[in-house]
């Protein structure tokens, strides 16, 4: 992508697909892993990351647009499950509204299920398959996204990917989750 990408990471709101119903006993608020450890090696090479916690919260375009506004990302990476795919989908428009040199990434359960059909149900950039704690701070590194293990991308009409990524052998390689990156009193 580009050096010291300045990156927003948006865990999208749980409302629209859980509010009104017992979905919050199975799916507690609390900070997800994921999104802090893929921050934490960004951080460590240089980039600048914030997380946009939306899971709690109201599930707002308003706020959201207003965030991107203001955040000025050179990169928006939203993680989804399957309940949360039209958030992803409708979350990349808006992106792409807002500027078209702005890159999506997604991540999460179901874009490693399905890549290729999340990218061609949204207006994403690229997913990753798999564990991204390597592979994605790789697509901020690289000029290519040819070059990075683990993705599904666009090039022009048609949808690339390249050699999964190895898995973390030694989970002591990583380096602690960027907790600092939530509000704590949001939990």
């Amino acid at each position: 992508m580009v050096p010291m990408a300045k990156v927003l990471l948006i865990n999208p709101s749980y409302e629209p697909t859980y509010g009104g119903t017992k979905g919050g006993i199975t799916n507690p608020i609390f900070p997800t892993q994921g999104l802090a450890t893929i921050a934490a090696v960004a951080l460590e090479r240089g980039h600048d990351i914030e997380i946009f916690d939306m899971s709690w919260r109201p599930y707002d375009v308003e706020s959201i647009k207003n965030r991107v506004l203001s955040s000025k990302p050179d990169v928006v990476g939203i993680s989804a499950t399957t309940p949360l795919m039209n958030q992803l989908r409708d979350i990349s428009i808006l992106v792409k509204d807002i500027s078209e040199n702005i890159a999506v990434v997604g991540g999460g359960a179901h874009v490693s299920a399905l890549p290729a059909e999340s990218l061609k149900e949204s207006l994403m950039d690229a997913v990753f398959v798999g564990e991204a704690d390597y592979s994605f701070s790789n697509y901020l590194d690289a000029s290519d996204p040819a070059n990075v293990k683990g993705i599904y991308y666009r090039n022009g009409d048609q949808i690339l990917s390249t050699e999964r990524e190895s898995l973390i052998q030694n989970l002591d390689d990583l380096p602690m989750p960027a907790w600092h990156l939530y509000n704590p009193e949001d939990y």
